[in-house]
């Protein structure tokens, strides 16, 4: 069922845009592990055999392919936020092109005002080190989101459906 969920959520989002080739999600599966799609599965095709499992240091638990190599965004963010169930990185265009820019976030829907103040992690650079994700991590604090200077967004919530609201 969760692995269904994270497969819904991020074929909806490919086809809305968010999500491309290098956009991926998560679920907390239990304190140390979470399921993730692949980082080879092509978004738009997704099926659940393309959901890995694992741990909070990348290692494979269950699966057959290698989760991406930013893992690092949702193990730091399960690590550091016991109620973060689901995590989802993006790359937006407008959001991402609106963090070159030096503007500060300002919601245009009244959807965005549930994001509050978003925080922005100044470098462009994939989070694929431990220091790197530890740094988003602390930017996001408890909040629901971090702007990835012309990278895209993470989002985090309680679920995959309250995450993907807010994505």
């Amino acid at each position: 069922m969760i692995k269904q969920q994270l497969v819904d959520a991020i074929r909806m989002l490919e086809k809305a845009g968010y999500i491309d080739h290098n956009g991926h999600c998560s679920a907390r599966r239990d304190e140390n592990t979470f399921y993730i799609n692949s980082g080879a599965a092509v978004r738009g095709a997704l099926t659940a055999d393309d959901i890995v499992t694992s741990d909070l240091a990348g290692n494979l638990v269950e699966g057959s392919a290698r989760p991406p190599l930013e893992f690092h965004i949702h193990a730091e963010a399960y690590r550091a936020r016991p109620d973060v169930n689901a995590v989802m990185h993006t790359h937006p265009q407008w959001s991402t092109f609106l963090t070159m820019t030096g503007t500060k976030y300002q919601p245009v829907y009244a959807q965005g005002v549930l994001l509050g103040d978003i925080p922005l992690m100044d470098s462009p650079l994939s989070i694929n080190t431990k220091p790197m994700g530890e740094k988003m991590a602390q930017l996001l604090g408890n909040g629901p989101a971090v702007l990835l200077k012309a990278h895209g967004v993470v989002v985090v919530g309680a679920d995959i459906i309250e995450c993907f609201a807010l994505a």
